[in-house]
């Protein structure tokens, strides 16, 4: 009988998982040249950003929010900074940095960008996975957040689904390590962090092995 209850009870969790990667979709940016899945229907909003450099332009955000999670993607347009890639990701970081611990910094790529991914557990209770990558003057900042909430499950899975989700239009040649010795090519780096064997797309970073959005 326990073993019935049982086969019952993970056979409605997996359905509820089914149900709720089903609602997921691809948005496609075409204009900033990225793609990322959200759950439901972003709302678009815009904030000043000062970069490092004391460049002021416009934090674009594609925000959902949900009871537990929030799922955000911003792109930052840095064409008239003077700032390179490092100080434009530690700047990312750093932020992050101040609002919690971080308890993962590694080297990433995406489809030929050098980034990062940063787990984040943050002061108010909260735990985030972060994809941060610069290309072509801009800066790109993928958050998936779990929120605290009362009772609530955990939803780090979704998390991690959500920002690996994130796509660049087109795939840059390979043209070495990003963290290699002696290139110092982010200030934040892992020592000893490089790119070899990554996950099997040419990513690196948390994986979960189902992702059907």
């Amino acid at each position: 009988m326990r073993s019935i209850l049982l086969i019952a009870a993970f056979s409605a969790i997996l359905m509820s998982s089914a149900s709720a990667q089903s609602s997921w979709s691809q948005h496609t940016y075409p204009d900033k040249n990225f793609a990322v899945s959200f759950p439901a229907e972003p709302k678009v909003s815009t904030a000043p950003y000062t970069a490092a450099d004391g460049t002021k332009t416009t934090k674009v955000t594609y925000t959902v929010r949900q009871a537990d999670a929030l799922y955000e993607a911003s792109y930052i347009d840095l064409t008239k900074s003077k700032i390179d890639a490092a100080a434009a990701i530690d700047q990312v970081v750093k932020d992050l940095s101040s609002k919690g611990e971080v308890s993962y910094n590694q080297a990433a790529r995406q489809n030929g960008t050098c980034g990062r991914y940063i787990t984040l557990k943050g002061k108010d209770g909260s735990t985030s996975t972060n994809s941060i990558f610069f290309r072509d003057n801009k800066l790109y900042h993928i958050q998936g957040t779990s929120l605290p909430v009362k009772g609530g499950d955990s939803n780090s899975g979704y998390m991690i689904l959500f920002t690996n989700s994130f796509i660049f239009d087109i795939t840059l040649p390979f043209r070495g390590d990003c963290f290699g010795t002696p290139a110092d090519f982010f200030t934040n780096r892992n020592p000893g962090t490089t790119l070899g064997g990554g996950n099997p797309d040419g990513t690196t970073g948390p994986r979960v092995p189902t992702k059907n959005f």
